[in-house]
């Protein structure tokens, strides 16, 4: 007939020892909140390089954009070199920025594919450029075969300038947006950086107090042990 013992007691007399219940459970959340940080960081570092990747995006447009309005400044330098002087060494600078224009145009239509606004404007702008690139072309041919006195007249007609005129617009719209998307993106990298390191901080305190409440119920279990014992 088995003999029950008393709870408190084991076979051979011993008091037992208070198991410390509450260990595991709280080790575990430990465990739990360590993995939490891991994970947390690598989505917070995920999104921190996409947004790293748009601010890179932005500044790209804005040097394209740039560049072209600096080569289409040179056709207008190289063009009125020309007439004033008819000397074809000044055209240098304009037969040098017709393929360069051709090229940026290209890059800021790939760039701004998936920005409907900013390819409507590009493609007002590109309209622009070419007006400009028209009657630049026409000034030019009237000046070698007429010579600079009608080519002059067409140049004061004012053809020239009005397209210039919306290059100069659309390019300053376009610079406006691409700034106002790089103020939004760093400021979006910002709050992800604020972001991480508070939760980052969240998770350290919560697993400090957790460490600390295991330290406590296992030196509460050693006490009770050595007064069991």
């Amino acid at each position: 007939m088995a003999v029950a013992l008393p709870a408190d007691r084991t076979l051979f007399g011993w008091k037992r020892a208070p198991r410390p219940g509450l260990v595991p459970p709280m080790a575990g959340a430990a465990i739990c909140m360590l993995l939490g940080i891991v994970v947390l960081a690598s989505w917070f570092a995920t999104e921190q390089a996409k947004q790293a990747e748009l601010v890179r995006h932005a500044l790209l447009v804005e040097r394209h954009i740039a560049t072209l309005m600096s080569s289409v400044q040179d056709v207008e330098t190289g063009m009125r070199g020309f007439l004033l002087t008819g000397e074809d060494d000044y055209l240098d600078p304009y037969n040098a920025a017709l393929p360069q224009i051709a090229g940026e145009l290209q890059s800021l239509a790939r760039l701004t594919a998936d920005n409907s606004p900013q390819s409507e404007r590009l493609r007002v702008l590109d309209r622009a450029v070419t007006d400009r690139l028209s009657t630049a072309e026409a000034n030019i041919s009237l000046m070698r075969t007429h010579g600079a006195g009608d080519a002059t007249r067409m140049a004061r007609s004012g053809a020239g300038r009005a397209s210039m005129d919306r290059v100069r617009a659309v390019v300053a719209t376009m610079r406006r947006e691409e700034a106002r998307l790089l103020d939004q993106r760093r400021n979006q990298m910002l709050i992800s950086g604020q972001r991480l390191r508070l939760s980052v901080l969240g998770f350290a305190i919560v697993i400090l107090l957790l460490g600390t409440a295991i330290l406590a119920s296992l030196q509460a279990h050693r006490r009770e042990l050595i007064a069991a014992n």
